[in-house]
């Protein structure tokens, strides 16, 4: 498997010196038990009309954070690492407006490690990590909750996609892994492909909250607060997080392979076979059924490239 932490992301820097950066801004928070959590704040400086990304810059932001905070977790001074957005926006993915500037193949692919690399941390902490969606979530947006423990999502919550396979792309910070591990390889499917290619059709917060992508739902008005309230009751065991859509050894045997299948076939019938997104999506979801996340990563950063 790759080992992220010997490559050089200084490539990445190097056309990217006009990016609007969305900087992670890290607060202790108190809770009711006394626990400490370590709140990321993802915000850019700008209104809701210029929402979050996540270019090169901005990633290895939050890459120092996280290591940081898991220097805090070791040393037993933080019990949970939580992340949420601007107001409205949690994030909406890669810095788009970039990837045309990729010099060369090999940047392409190092913009790949670099998000494996980063948001793969959220899992590794040392201490429970929690995402609290509280706005539009889209892409590696999606991506940062998919690594992540646990997530909550506000009820006004307007959007959350993967929209790659709309845009030409792939879900390619561990989307076609975690996704379908979560949730199920049928739900993964709608979620990935089919909402993509129907006009790009997006999840309201009940659909989140329904599928299983996230734990827990609560309203604007309280919704950073319950959300703090409810970690602190997983952090000390008096909640206990259920998660019925999470596939099971008969699933991975016998349904999965049919839907995907049944996907394949579907996708031949209606776009033909010229359109390289869904197929390589609908590959990576194919091979989700079994193997490591480290293994996952690997097969993303291959398609990415």
């Amino acid at each position: 498997m790759t080992d992220y932490s010997t490559i050089d992301f200084a490539e990445l820097l190097a056309f990217n010196g006009d990016e609007v950066v969305t900087h992670s801004f890290v607060r202790d928070i108190t809770l009711a038990s006394g626990r400490t959590l370590a709140l990321i704040t993802l915000d850019n400086g700008r209104d809701h009309t210029r929402p979050n990304t996540l270019g090169p810059v901005t990633l290895l932001e939050l890459d120092g954070v996280l290591d940081q905070l898991t220097a805090r977790a070791k040393a037993g001074e933080i019990d949970g690492v939580g992340v949420t957005g601007k107001p409205f926006i949690l994030a909406a993915g890669a810095d788009l407006s970039k990837v045309g500037d990729l010099p060369s193949r090999s940047a392409a692919l190092k913009m790949a490690q670099l998000g494996h690399h980063v948001l793969g941390k959220l899992s590794t902490l040392g201490v429970p990590s929690f995402v609290f969606i509280n706005g539009l979530t889209l892409g590696g947006g999606t991506e940062i909750a998919l690594n992540a423990d646990y997530r909550t999502v506000d009820a006004s919550m307007p959007a959350l996609a993967l929209p790659e396979v709309f845009l030409g792309l792939i879900p390619g910070w561990g989307g076609a892994y975690l996704l379908p591990n979560l949730i199920g390889i049928e739900n993964a499917l709608k979620v990935v492909i089919e909402n993509p290619l129907k006009q790009n059709r997006m999840l309201k917060a009940q659909d989140v909250f329904d599928l299983g992508i996230a734990d827990a739902i609560f309203p604007p008005a309280t919704f950073l607060e319950e959300s703090l309230a409810w970690a602190d009751g997983v952090l000390g065991g008096t909640i206990t997080v259920k998660r019925p859509n999470v596939p099971g050894k008969l699933e991975r045997l016998t349904k999965w392979p049919i839907a995907i299948d049944i996907a394949r076939k579907s996708l031949l019938s209606k776009i033909g076979p010229v359109a390289k997104a869904p197929y390589l999506a609908l590959d990576l979801l194919a091979a989700a059924r079994s193997g490591s996340k480290a293994e996952a990563f690997a097969r993303e950063d291959v398609a990415l490239a």
